[in-house]
């Protein structure tokens, strides 16, 4: 049974008009612009050539799949508003009845001219299980069952052209598949044959293909576009398949005098139920092939040498059968006396079904050849800039107030400590305790009369750890982004599969963003210690800072009793100069490694934006 490809119009389909269309929308978008580039209008000539070659009637299969190719490929950088600007104009297939022949269709959807190339490939491979694996079963069945994947890929593609495009209707796709899926069938009972296997498993085989045509043929019925010759052969095979695997199951319960491990009425009975029920089924196989012997001058010579040796076929395994059932009805009529149960009655024999779509084998098979030009290389993918809009509106929305209130807090951290003066309070700690007790009374208080320099102090730290823990709850919920966001690549990968889906992973792509979180969250952690130090040096030095900031006539006095208390005068000097070192020190330390922190930030954030 013949199956024509869909035809396309060449002359029709121009790429070019792509960079046409990206000019007038380039300021809309800007992956547009990627298209009005001479690389770009370089690639939208490349991609025409390869359909020109591809759809030429001669082109071999091998140039469908690149086409296919370079097809995807476009389909995944376009956008939507550039990928509606080429028209695609295909004739529907032969499959068609007489009241719509040959009608053509056009349609401006990318999905649309993938699928009518998918169809194509379905019928190649379809022709190619039969012309060039006449003899080889294995490479037969494993070519239609990757032509009846491709059945259901084109249907997928173009579901939203089949209410007008009847290739793609539901019923026309499901047809064609199943189709393939039960002539593959009946290659595996071909080569089971071949390889002399078992009675009992060849009755299975048999079975299997009989339901598979049987199901196949209430499709085609139901679809209402096939020719009648395609109708009446899918019923003759599903009634010859039928008709085959009864007499095996009639030859298996003579030699072995029951069915399978059941016990029935009796063996010559059970014998012959199954023999007059391959004889029928046999029957009317022939009887549909003889219906089409008055046109079968009107189709083609592969077709009707198609016919010719079914029917042959038909005809030898029901004369065998006739021959077989004549002495069993003559010896059950005349000696066992047996009841022989109708065809309906006969006991169920298990069908193997071994033949299906398979995905994986066409999907290996379409990259087994790959263009010879890489189309679009330089252009990022639809998907691609998704996930980096997503992570500039992440960072822009979670990340960036972080990074801008830890750096407010910093500058306001350094302009009190540069309204503090410490290096002045470490010269005041320099001097002699006479010398430093006579400054204070001539200039007044070291930090000012009315400076209240170490609460300020606390109530910044209190407000820098408040912002540390905002930037902490923020980072945290940045990971969680990148976690989910990391699922939903996974997900797609494997809804898509490996061989179709292959971007950059985001475990791969996120990890600069997971390292310079993870290093930020590292050094909010020594922040909060070193502040945690601070304040303790603070409160140990309270009572000296007070002591600075107290009036004229207390801080006289006061100085003069800590003096005659303390009584080493070298100890004092040296404790207050190392208290308020290290507390500058600590405090340097702290802004430089905010400092580093958000250099890092802005670094894997640049990185990012690169990778994309």
């Amino acid at each position: 049974m013949h199956l024509s490809p869909r035809t396309p119009v060449l002359g029709a389909t121009d790429f070019a008009v792509i960079a046409a269309a990206a000019v007038s929308t380039s300021s809309a978008s800007p992956l547009s612009v990627a298209f009005t580039t001479s690389a770009a209008a370089t690639d939208l000539d490349a991609l025409t050539t390869i359909r020109r070659q591809a759809l030429a009637s001669d082109a071999p299969l091998s140039e469908l799949c690149r086409y296919l190719e370079a097809l995807s490929a476009a389909a995944d950088k376009l956008p939507p508003v550039l990928a509606r600007a080429v028209p695609f104009t295909w004739a529907s297939s032969a499959t068609v009845t007489s009241t719509s022949p040959q009608s053509a269709f056009t349609s401006f959807d990318l999905e649309f001219e993938k699928a009518s190339v998918l169809f194509n490939i379905a019928t190649s491979l379809r022709t190619s299980a039969f012309a060039e694996h006449a003899v080889d079963h294995k490479s037969a069945c494993n070519t239609l069952c990757m032509a009846a994947a491709a059945f259901r890929q084109a249907h997928e593609l173009g579901f939203v052209c089949s209410t007008a495009c009847v290739d793609f209707a539901s019923a026309t796709c499901s047809a064609l598949e199943s189709v393939c899926v039960a002539e593959a069938q009946e290659r595996f009972v071909k080569k089971a044959e071949a390889d002399k296997l078992s009675i009992a498993t060849l009755a299975k085989l048999a079975f299997g293909a009989a339901r598979l045509y049987v199901g196949a043929h209430s499709v085609a019925s139901e679809a209402a576009v096939f020719p009648n010759l395609w109708v009446t052969l899918l019923n003759a095979k599903a009634n010859f398949h039928k008709g085959y695997a009864q007499y095996l199951q009639a030859r298996l319960v003579k030699a072995s005098g029951g069915g399978e491990g059941e016990v029935f009425v009796g063996k010559f009975g059970l014998e012959l139920g199954f023999l007059r029920g391959a004889i029928s089924h046999l029957s009317q196989a022939e009887a549909g092939l003889v219906s089409l012997a008055w046109g079968i001058s009107k189709l083609s010579d592969s077709d009707a040498e198609f016919v010719k040796r079914f029917r042959a076929e038909v005809s030898a395994i029901l004369a065998e059968a006739k021959i077989v059932a004549e002495p069993a009805e003559k010896d059950n009529s005349m000696i066992y006396f047996e009841t022989v149960p109708k065809d309906e009655d006969l006991p169920t024999v298990p069908a193997a079904i071994l033949a299906k779509s398979d995905q994986s084998a066409l999907a290996a098979f379409l990259s087994s050849y790959p263009s010879s030009k890489i189309i679009f290389a330089d252009i990022p993918s639809l998907r691609t800039l998704k996930i980096q809009e997503k992570y500039d509106t992440c960072f822009t929305e979670r990340i960036q107030p972080v990074l801008d209130s830890a750096t407010e807090a910093t500058a306001k951290c350094l302009e009190t400590l540069a309204a503090w003066d410490l290096p002045l309070a470490v010269e005041m700690a320099r001097l002699s305790n006479a010398e430093f007790v006579t400054k204070i009374m001539n200039n007044g208080s070291l930090l000012g009369s009315e400076s209240s320099g170490a609460r300020e102090m606390e109530s910044i730290m209190r407000e820098i750890a408040g912002r540390r823990d905002s930037t902490r709850i923020s980072l945290q919920e940045a990971v969680s982004a990148l976690d989910a966001e990391e699922t939903e690549d996974s997900e797609m990968r494997m809804a898509f599969g490996i061989g179709k889906w292959t971007r950059l992973s985001s475990k791969d792509l996120n990890k600069g963003l997971r390292t310079a979180a993870a290093s930020y969250l590292e050094k909010l952690e020594a922040a909060n210690k070193s502040d945690e130090i601070v304040a303790q040096k603070v409160q140990a030095n309270w009572e000296r800072i007070t002591t600075f900031v107290s009036s004229e006539n207390n801080t006289k006095q006061i100085l003069v009793e800590r003096l005659n208390l303390v009584g080493n005068e070298d100890f004092s000097k040296n404790e207050i100069l190392i208290k308020l070192q290290g507390a500058l020190t600590l405090l340097n330390e702290i802004l430089e490694k905010r400092k580093s922190a958000f250099a890092q930030i802005e670094d894997a954030r640049k990185s990012a934006g690169e990778r994309f």
